[in-house]
């Protein structure tokens, strides 16, 4: 069983795609690949996340925590922050207790 974390970058919902998702995208496979976290991560292109009003938006699983407005800026933070921990990032997260 697979037991990284996955890392769901939004690149194909119209919102992400025009505010930079597929950028981000690369450049978390990058980071990942830089500072060979691939043990920890599995960087992967997602469908719309239902959150392009925060985007480009990120998901990471399992834990199931949503990162909204990221940039490149984030992914270092993000990444050292969710190897040690699950702490969520408080700037960037997005509160998604209420369901569809």
């Amino acid at each position: 069983m697979d037991s990284r974390k996955r890392l769901l970058v939004c690149t194909e919902g119209k919102s992400c795609r025009r505010n930079g998702g597929e950028e981000l995208y690369a450049a978390f496979k990058k980071s990942v690949k830089r500072y060979d976290l691939k043990d920890y991560f599995k960087v992967k292109e997602a469908d719309c996340l239902g959150l392009c009003e925060q985007c480009p938006a990120v998901v990471i699983k399992p834990e199931k925590v949503a990162y909204g407005r990221v940039g490149i800026e984030h992914i270092q933070e993000i990444l050292s922050r969710h190897m040690v921990s699950s702490e969520p990032i408080g700037e960037i997260v997005i509160n998604r207790s209420k369901k569809k």
